[in-house]
């Protein structure tokens, strides 16, 4: 222990939870996880490892939009800071800008961002990780198509326990010129869900939706869909949607949807349509990064077996539906 304690007095604080180790660069990162493990000891126990002092900001340009980020930079404050420069991080659940980036990354929300049509990308082309063997490289490559194994997926939603990011490479994106939303009533939750999926598959950019139960006990669901993008691609989407929801029997509805509060949680399209079908009155579910083949949900109860992801995906994987839906 005491050798330990040693290793670590460039980075290491105490603190009431115990000792942690601040490091403020990638090598100093690599030097707590050599000292752990020439310790014999495990991270998070002996030491608890804080990548907040990695905050380092370099390299965007107008001309090339991408920026060198810090593991422990939060992404709100750098969003803000891109904002003023007329890009951005592009369309990711808001739960995410409370986040640090190696919490993004590594999180179940693994540094995904939303693109048309639901799908999604990586925000990042390049990380430098750390693994627990004691090694410090660089992931991932320049062009966004590269040859190889992508060793990326060492870290995007690993939860750290395969590789730590220290910095990240992100690829900024401009701001999107106009946003519109438009809200329908269905018969149910399944029409619901249904026709929103068909406004994904036509590669309607949808950044958020909510679903809803109406003030009267029953069925009916009604359903909000948020779009954005230049006048042009706007006037597109705006055709796809009310197309998707006329193949599903909605109409145009004006009523409010009450606010969302609480976590999101990344789920399937069959935990969706069930919590849709459960609503109690009055109350409402906030979509976003609403990709083809799961979504980030709010106000959705963990105590459904349907709600956690991975987990949840055993209970309610439907590939019957997948191929019905891409066949």
């Amino acid at each position: 222990m005491k050798t330990l304690l040693a290793s670590l007095s460039h980075c290491a604080v105490e603190t009431s939870d115990g000792l942690e180790a601040r490091p403020r660069s990638s090598r100093e990162v690599l030097d707590v996880v050599n000292a752990l493990r020439d310790a014999q000891a495990r991270l998070g126990e002996t030491v608890r490892l804080s990548r907040i002092a990695l905050q380092d900001i370099s390299g965007f340009t107008p001309e090339h939009p991408v920026i060198s980020v810090g593991a422990g930079v939060s992404l709100g404050t750098l969003e803000t800071s891109l904002n003023a420069r007329g890009v951005s991080l592009g369309v990711l659940p808001r739960d995410a800008l409370r986040l640090t980036m190696a919490e993004f990354l590594e999180g179940p929300l693994a540094g995904r961002r939303l693109l048309r049509g639901g799908l999604t990308e990586a925000i990042c082309n390049r990380a430098d990780l750390v693994t627990a063997e004691g090694r410090l490289f660089t992931a991932g490559s320049a062009a966004r198509e590269g040859a190889g194994p992508d060793l990326m997926a060492l870290a995007l939603g690993g939860y750290g326990r395969l590789a730590l990011v220290t910095r990240a490479e992100v690829r900024c994106v401009p701001m999107a010129d106009l946003e519109a939303s438009m809200t329908f009533e269905f018969a149910d939750a399944r029409a619901a869900v249904e026709a929103l999926r068909d406004a994904l598959d036509d590669e309607a950019f949808v950044t958020t939706a909510q679903l809803g139960a109406g003030a009267e006990a029953g069925e009916r669901r009604l359903l909000r869909i948020d779009i954005q993008g230049s006048r042009t691609a706007l006037a597109r989407d705006r055709s796809a949607v009310y197309a998707a929801v006329r193949r599903h029997a909605g109409t145009e509805a004006r009523t409010p949807l009450p606010a969302v509060e609480g976590p999101g949680h990344v789920t399937t399209w069959s935990a969706l349509l069930h919590a849709g079908r459960e609503m109690p009155s009055g109350t409402s579910l906030l979509l976003e990064r609403t990709a083809r083949n799961s979504l980030v949900i709010s106000g959705i109860s963990l105590e459904s077996p349907h709600a956690s992801f991975p987990e949840g995906l055993t209970n309610t994987f439907d590939p019957q539906d997948i191929m019905e839906r891409h066949s």
